[in-house]
């Protein structure tokens, strides 16, 4: 066209700049005339007329300059830990990565602004969906890089010792992350996820008992910054924290319980839950490999059970079923993908929670005699269910899930009123169930095959809940039909609970405390007269009630908070139920044990705030899980005839 102008005697005079043609705008630059057309003069950009010209595509350009920051990143920190990590050139490090970022952002926006210069539309951007996974590959030759979070600096090495120590003695309680991936490589999947591992490593960390408590907080501030990030790296975090929970102030509010619920729906949000149809809930093209489909299954089967586990801990009924995701086929491929060990938790999960659900239908805060029946019908039929699966349990942790999860079912037979009539073996078959908690958990830690240091958090409220209902027992007129090591199997429970301690303060620690206290007191669960008071106060916390009914003993007695519950009525009569007298025969002397030394009032004036509640879930949530009773006791007492004419 221009040989065309010539031939016809036309000047051409105009010409389009580069930034214009690149935009495909009208351009008034003249070729004679330095001065900037008005577009470039409006955005201030070099207006430069060139004919060599190749327009080019913004989004590979803004591709090319993320991955080049990326790889300025790595050999910056890569140059600084050769050279010794110190926080200076971390700072500068992070100072030269924030201005590329910025550079970065500032052409990101000026390859979206309309060609009149107006600011872009916003438009239209799928709704709870994901992006696709990353696979990050670690290069073997570059070191591990030293971290810092909010002035704690880890250097690398380490990082390095605190992965080990993970994999080493934490990870096969939750398996769910890849071992041969590099530090480096999680903290490139997800900042969260790394640091969710070294907060859950340190825990009682010999060579640095204080980092522990300088993360905590921080690492719990990152776990509330990924729910706005739905991603199978921040769920894997959030598993992390859920079941290694991490210290925090006294000041502030426990949130694994609100964590629990926004990890179920952060997993179906990316469709975790029908990991056969991850397509359906991501914005991209996605290709999962068979391989990948079955890590995704697994990954939502720890997603039910923990979740479930929270709630019971809490001492709440679990909202959530896992056959109300799916329907039966997919149900079925769910479990034809994850391993024996997770299926059976599910499976010991299940029952647990349906029998919760069954009894609060039943009714448990005022009982009848026909609803205390049905009570005793349901924990037959949920124990018998458990007898079932019982075979499964083929490995030393099967078992002790098996164990709590019963114990958790037994229970319930402290919410019943317990007359002279009331069936003994009923209570005593609870305390072999208590016992047989105790005993496997110490077994196991004293064997190696767990580690108490490493042990989950419901390891802590499976002991809790075994030594307080052995407590109880001691502490009754059942006391005489208990064996002749009841006593020291309430000590071992204690001792097993200062060896699960983390901290000087934690719950652990201070229901250790409690229960020296309640040991050696002479009111603990009775009256103003000296009579028993054998039925629940607290009645609302399932399985957990027993905890919080002797919580609330301990604050009467010790807390200067007396009246705060009255005598159980009977509803029956609509009156206060008098306790009988028990006689001497069955009513055991508590001596003051001297492991047990009675500790002044100012050395537990400091524990009457409400941190041990609020950790426990007293006024937000609480806490406990699953316990269980002796395989050999399972169906020797059931009646055909209750079980025949039941249905659940």
């Amino acid at each position: 066209m221009d040989r065309a102008l010539e031939h016809s005697g036309i000047k051409r005079n105009k010409k389009a700049c580069t930034e214009c043609r690149q935009q495909k705008v009208r351009c008034d630059a003249k070729v004679d005339s330095s001065d900037p057309c008005t577009r470039c003069r409006k955005m201030q950009l070099k207006c430069v007329i060139s004919d060599p010209f190749k327009r080019e595509h913004k989004r590979q350009r803004l591709s090319e300059l993320e991955q080049e920051t990326n790889e300025l990143r790595q050999k910056l920190q890569a140059r600084h830990s050769w050279n010794g990590f110190v926080a200076t050139p971390a700072a500068s490090i992070e100072s030269n990565i924030s201005t590329m970022n910025g550079v970065l952002h500032a052409r990101r926006t000026s390859s979206i602004i309309s060609p009149s210069g107006d600011p872009p539309s916003i438009g239209t951007t799928a709704i709870g969906t994901e992006e696709p996974e990353e696979h990050p590959v670690s290069s073997p030759t570059l070191p591990t890089q030293p971290q810092i979070l909010e002035g704690v600096h880890v250097p690398a090495a380490l990082v390095d010792e605190l992965f080990r120590r993970f994999f080493d003695d934490f990870s096969h309680f939750l398996p769910v992350l890849e071992q041969h991936l590099s530090p480096n490589a999680y903290y490139q999947q997800s900042e969260f996820l790394f640091w969710a591992i070294i907060g859950v490593a340190c825990r009682n960390f010999p060579k640095n008992p204080t980092l522990l408590d300088s993360l905590g907080e921080k690492i719990l501030t990152l776990a509330l910054m990924s729910l706005r990030q739905p991603s199978v790296p921040n769920i894997k975090g959030l598993l992390l924290i859920m079941t290694w929970p991490l210290p925090r102030s006294a000041s502030s509010t426990d949130i694994t319980y609100a964590i629990s619920g926004s990890l179920l729906h952060l997993a179906m949000q990316i469709g975790l839950h029908i990991p056969t149809s991850s397509q359906d809930f991501s914005r991209v093209k996605v290709c999962l490999t068979e391989a990948e489909i079955a890590k995704r299954a697994e990954l939502w089967g720890y997603c039910i059970v923990t979740y479930q586990r929270a709630c019971s801990l809490k001492g709440h009924s679990p909202l959530a079923m896992m056959e109300t995701y799916q329907d039966s086929e997919q149900r079925h491929a769910l479990f034809s993908r994850i391993s024996p060990a997770l299926r059976f938790q599910l499976r010991l999960n299940g029952l647990v929670t349906r029998c919760c659900s069954a009894l609060l239908q039943n009714g448990l805060r005022t009982m009848t005699r026909e609803q205390e029946h049905s009570l005793d019908v349901f924990i037959r039929v949920f124990e018998a269910s458990l007898k079932d699966v019982e075979p499964e349990a083929t490995s030393e942790l099967d078992k002790l899930y098996l164990y709590v999860s019963r114990l958790t079912v037994q229970v319930f037979h402290l919410y019943k009123d317990q007359p002279k009539t009331f069936p003994t073996f009923l209570l005593t078959r609870l305390y072999s169930s208590a016992s047989l908690v105790l005993r496997h958990i110490d077994r196991l830690d004293s064997t190696g095959v767990i580690k108490a240091a490493s042990a989950p958090f419901y390891f802590v409220f499976a002991t809790i809940l075994s030594t307080v209902v052995i407590l109880r027992l001691l502490k009754s007129s059942v006391s005489s039909f208990l064996d002749d090591n009841a006593k020291d199997t309430f000590f071992m429970g204690v001792n097993i609970l200062k060896r699960l301690s983390i901290e000087h303060n934690d719950t652990a620690s201070r229901m250790v405390l409690i229960m020296t206290q309640l040991w050696n007191s002479e009111k603990a669960f009775r009256r103003a007269d000296g009579t028993e008071c054998t039925s629940l106060r607290i009645r609302t916390r399932l399985a957990m009630s027993p905890v919080f009914d002797a919580i609330w003993w301990w604050r009467e007695e010790y807390g200067n908070e007396q009246g705060v519950y009255a005598p159980p009525s009977d509803v029956r009569t609509g009156s206060v139920k008098p306790e009988a007298t028990p006689s001497s025969t069955d009513v055991q002397a508590f001596p003051n044990a001297a492991a047990f030394p009675a500790a002044p009032f100012q050395e537990i004036s400091s524990f009457l705030d409400d941190q041990l509640l609020a950790e426990l879930g007293w006024t937000n949530s609480s806490n406990y899980l699953y316990p269980q009773i002796p395989a050999s006791y399972a169906n020797d007492w059931y009646s055909p005839t209750d079980l025949n004419g039941f249905a659940i």
